[in-house]
């Protein structure tokens, strides 16, 4: 081989490192907006996570008013009659 196939050589050999370094370094600073989207978006879930929990706790308790509601009013109406009957009449 002669020196300016050397050099070829070497100059590709540096294209090729170059072209790794450079996907290297994009890989890096995607990795960096990936990771911050990535946080935002869990950030965004725990938000949303806790208004459901919210959502969830009130309309367990908005099941449970419609459910026993209305027997209690019923007794708490029974229990009224039989007061007035005993102090009033």
């Amino acid at each position: 081989m002669n020196k300016a196939e050397n050099l070829d050589k070497l100059n590709q050999e540096l294209i090729d490192v170059n072209k790794i370094m450079t996907e290297s370094f994009e890989m890096l600073l995607n990795r960096d907006n990936n990771l911050s989207k990535i946080s935002n978006d869990s950030a965004n879930l725990r938000t949303r996570s806790a208004d459901l929990r919210k959502g969830a706790k009130n309309l367990k308790l908005s099941f449970m008013f419609r459910k026993y509601m209305t027997p209690i009013i019923i007794c708490a109406i029974i229990v009224f009659l039989i007061l007035m009957k005993l102090f009033v009449f």
